[in-house]
């Protein structure tokens, strides 16, 4: 895994973890295979994305748990050499808003969205430090797949309509009230339910 010679050495890239426990994560998915094999689907989908991401050596990376304290979380921390943190309570903006409050730019992605090729974090963090404001992977769902900003402005999360197809739009609206620029990547997905696991099953 790479652990110095950063392509953007400035940067961060915050994955957001639960801790893989059954019955805990991804339940949509559950009503189909089972609490037990849900969460292996979700031990396997984030373990891709934090060893696709210290492949790339594109920035350090962080992993945000909740709760912090979790065998196979610590251990993959270790593995792919992210530095741990915890999501604080709350809603998730208020625990995104966390993460991107940091120095420097940072991109935020959720260990779930299988649909995001790690080069869209590479898009991202080029944009971002070359002085895009507001950078965006819209989901396929109307929600998104990755926000990075320096300073995200402070409408942006607050009192979002969190899990609703209504996301994007809300967040196009309310940057373009604020008068900040958004740059929109690619559309992309993440695995909620059954037939986005077949998705991601079908491209291994």
């Amino acid at each position: 895994m790479a652990t110095n010679g950063w392509r953007f050495p400035g940067a961060r890239v915050a994955v957001f973890a639960k801790a893989p426990v059954a019955g805990r994560v991804k339940t949509r998915l559950a009503r189909r295979l089972g609490a037990e094999a849900a969460a292996r689907a979700y031990r396997a989908m984030l373990r891709e994305r934090l060893l696709s991401l210290a492949d790339a050596g594109l920035a350090p990376l962080e992993l945000w748990a909740a709760p912090h304290r979790h065998p196979f979380l610590n251990a993959l921390a270790r593995r792919s050499g992210a530095a741990r943190r915890v999501q604080p309570q709350g809603e998730l903006g208020r625990r995104m808003a966390s993460a991107l409050a940091g120095d420097g730019p940072c991109v935020v992605v959720g260990g779930d969205c299988a649909g995001l090729p790690t080069s869209a974090v590479a898009e991202a963090l080029q944009a971002l430090c070359a002085g895009a404001e507001v950078v965006v992977s819209p989901a396929e769902d109307g929600g998104y797949t990755l926000v990075g900003a320096c300073r995200p402005p402070g409408v942006m999360f607050r009192q979002m309509p969190w899990g609703s197809a209504r996301v994007m739009a809300e967040t196009r609206r309310r940057l373009a009230r604020t008068g900040s620029a958004l740059r929109e990547l690619e559309p992309s997905w993440d695995v909620d339910d059954y037939s986005d696991w077949r998705r991601w099953r079908r491209s291994h």
